[in-house]
Order: C-alpha cells, then sequence, then structure tokens
C-alpha cells in the first residue's frame, strides 16, 4: 500500500508504482488510467491546499493498493477505521479500467472517503468482482422490462442481498412471486441450487397505481437473475 501525498511524490514513484502495477493490468493503457486517477487526484488536492500541507494528519491524500484488494481486506478496513470510516461510508466511487483474469473479472476502482470538514483520502484498488456485484452490469429480458414494475425488481435485489449473508450465491436465482391483490401483499419466494436455499419474504405496497396493471404476466410464474460473470441479467425461464 501507497499513501501519496503531493504530485512530487507521485513523479518520483512513478517507474516503481508503474513496475508493480504491471501484474494487475492487461495493457499500457490500464497503467495510464491508474496514473492519471493518482495525478489528477493529487494535483486537485496540491491547487486548493498546497503542496506544504500536512496530508499525513489531517488527510487529503491518494492510497494505492497494488495487490488484490477486496472489501473486506484488513488494510483497508484497518486505514478507514483510523478515520472512523468503513465501506459503507464511501461518498463516491468510479471504475477506473476492467481486466480479465484467471480469477475472473477485476475492476480498478477509485474511491473517495470525506474524512474532516476540509479533506478526503482517495483509495485505488484492485478488486475481484463477487458473485451478483454491485459492478457487474445489468439487463433485462424484453418481457421483464416490459412487464415487470419497478417496485418488484428492488424487493428481487433485497432478496438476493439476504440470501448472500446466508450462503454463498449460485449464478442462478430463481423466484416466484404471488400476490393478495386486496391488500397488496407479495410473496416472494426465493431458492437456488448449489448451495441449496430457500427463504420466501412479504412485502406490502403502500401505493397500487401500476404496478399490477400486468400481473397476469408473472404472477405465479417464475422469474430467473443470472450472473454469468460478464453480466447480471432477469428474464423468465421461457427467454433463456
Amino acid at each position: 500500500m501507497y499513501k501519496i501525498g503531493t504530485t512530487a511524490e507521485l513523479e518520483a514513484l512513478q517507474s516503481e508504482l508503474e513496475t508493480k502495477l504491471q501484474p494487475l493490468v492487461e495493457n499500457q493503457k490500464n497503467i495510464l488510467s491508474v496514473m492519471q486517477a493518482l495525478h489528477i487526484g493529487l494535483t486537485l488536492l496540491d491547487k486548493h491546499y498546497g503542496a506544504e500541507r500536512n496530508w499525513e494528519e489531517e488527510g487529503g491524500y491518494v492510497v494505492l493498493f497494488t495487490e488484490l484488494t477486496q472489501d473486506d481486506n484488513p488494510e483497508l478496513l484497518s486505514l478507514l477505521e483510523q478515520y472512523n470510516q468503513n465501506p459503507s461510508c464511501l461518498e463516491l466511487s468510479r471504475t477506473l479500467a476492467t481486466v480479465q483474469t484467471e480469477d475472473g473479472i477485476m475492476d480498478w476502482m477509485s474511491e473517495v472517503y470525506l474524512i474532516g470538514t476540509e479533506y478526503g483520502i482517495t483509495i485505488i484498488r484492485p478488486r475481484l468482482r463477487g458473485m451478483f456485484d454491485k459492478n457487474t452490469p445489468r439487463y433485462l429480458s424484453r418481457d421483464v422490462a416490459e412487464y415487470i414494475p419497478v417496485e418488484i425488481h428492488v424487493f428481487l435485489e433485497r432478496s438476493i442481498e439476504k440470501m448472500r449473508n446466508r450462503v454463498n450465491l449460485d449464478y442462478l436465482q430463481v423466484f416466484e412471486l404471488s400476490v393478495e391483490i386486496a391488500n397488496g401483499v407479495v410473496k416472494l419466494v426465493h431458492m437456488q441450487e448449489e448451495p441449496e436455499c430457500e427463504q420466501t419474504t412479504f412485502w406490502t405496497i403502500s401505493s397500487l397505481a401500476g404496478v399490477f396493471d400486468n400481473i397476469e404476466k408473472w404472477n405465479g410464474k417464475k422469474i430467473y437473475v443470472i450472473d454469468d460473470g460478464i453480466a447480471i441479467t432477469t428474464l423468465f425461464p421461457y427467454e433463456r
């Protein structure tokens, strides 16, 4: 882990950093994307707060991880704890580069945490995508996009997160919906095969306007949500 406070320090470390990045990128363009993010962040800090600021104690610096760094990485968590922060305190994130590795898809992330009234820290790290990862693109099949209301998609996502807390997620998540229209209660049965797990959740929809317009298309039917490692797709079984 490198803590870098000024553009001058970055320039002094540039050759070393580029060598460290090499095993974690596909091409020179990926290295350039990471180095540019470092340079832009530090340039802004130097411009607005001065290169002589006490960044080591007060903040206002960039951190670069040069090894795979997942959300539960002890070094990452320890760094955030110094400022009473945790991953849920993330203010802003963006993907700098995406790399296909033997272990799956890896994203170079730039993440900003605010640690005081003026300063923040920017963390740049390589992170492997997990199953149903927040960084994986989401797609809907034609019929799902046309017939399934937004409220139901929210329920599906919440159920997946609930399942994640119980077991390792399988690539295929299976849902079956049933509705009591009179009182707006939605019953959601959620299953996966490997490892086998099933859970049932009930939700009450407070505003029914438009929610049940196409209910005959999905009430009592199964819905698949599939993560193939490249994208997450929601579809009806007949569309697979």
